[in-house]
């Protein structure tokens, strides 16, 4: 009798909430883990929540009834089955199918069911794009996926600070924007959150950036330049000089690199053997 009186005040809290809640733009999400939601969605029934997820099946045309309201269902990676309303569900199946997106509802109740209800959605950062992006820039090999997950994870943190402040993240994240302190405390509050969960430490990322962006650095330069070691091209440039500058003996500049000495010498002088003395 009290399961039957408990999902009887379920359902007529979510029709009665869920009638009254106000338009979307006034109501603040809050960035949720969308395998949190999946394992215990009751821990946010009515709440305003938005977790990112990538949409693997658009809506179709099974319908289902919640609060009195028909809603279409999809399916996304981690939450599974969702449920969005009919204009809703028009956005869904415009958007394509494999990328992660930010899913903004609720959590209503049918019987002892609890059902994700998407009222809206919207593009989130493309992670495989960006991590891309760091790759080509300093190296970075796709096997690093705690970067990924950082990502995620500041985005989120990000996107919670836009709803606070009532923009969007475009507005939030714009050059000079005034909330630009507000994002670089955000960003270190992410990453030091993830650093004590992951035991990776920023100082651990920021040494693995560094090392990338040397490899690559070296890596990629043209052959000629690799003898230069961490002096650059500009020392390569000048050991190329004029074929007269090259029939003597210079030597460069000497870099010390803890206990190792690097001399530089002109290709033709390692050539030539020495004239022993009389001849």
């Amino acid at each position: 009798m009290r399961i039957v009186a408990r999902s009887g005040l379920f359902i007529l809290l979510s029709v009665v909430l869920a009638r009254c809640l106000p338009a979307a733009e006034q109501v603040i999400y809050r960035a949720v883990d969308a395998e949190n939601l999946k394992d215990n969605p009751e821990h946010y029934w009515l709440e305003p929540i938005a977790f990112r997820d990538e949409l693997l099946a658009p809506p179709g045309n099974r319908r289902i009834t919640l609060a009195g309201e028909r809603y279409v269902t999809f399916k996304t990676r981690i939450a599974g089955r969702c449920a969005a309303s009919l204009e809703v569900a028009e956005k869904l199946r415009s958007l394509e199918v494999g990328k992660s997106y930010y899913f903004q509802g609720t959590i209503l109740a049918h019987g002892r069911n609890f059902h994700i209800v998407v009222s809206d959605v919207s593009r989130s950062l493309d992670v495989e794009d960006a991590a891309g992006s760091l790759e080509k820039k300093v190296g970075l090999q796709s096997t690093d996926g705690y970067i990924r997950r950082l990502l995620e994870t500041v985005e989120s943190a990000l996107f919670t600070l836009s709803q606070n402040q009532g923009v969007t993240m475009r507005d939030l994240l714009r050059p000079g924007s005034e909330y630009e302190t507000q994002v670089l405390e955000t960003i270190q509050s992410a990453v030091l959150r993830d650093s004590r969960v992951s035991g990776v430490t920023a100082e651990m990322i920021l040494s693995r950036l560094i090392y990338r962006a040397l490899v690559a650095d070296k890596v990629e330069a043209p052959p000629g330049t690799l003898r230069t070691g961490p002096l650059g091209s500009a020392v390569a440039a000048s050991a190329q000089e004029s074929p007269e500058a090259g029939q003597r003996e210079e030597r460069g500049p000497r870099l010390r690199v803890g206990v190792l000495r690097v001399r530089l010498e002109s290709p033709r002088a390692r050539a030539e053997p020495a004239v022993p003395p009389g001849r």
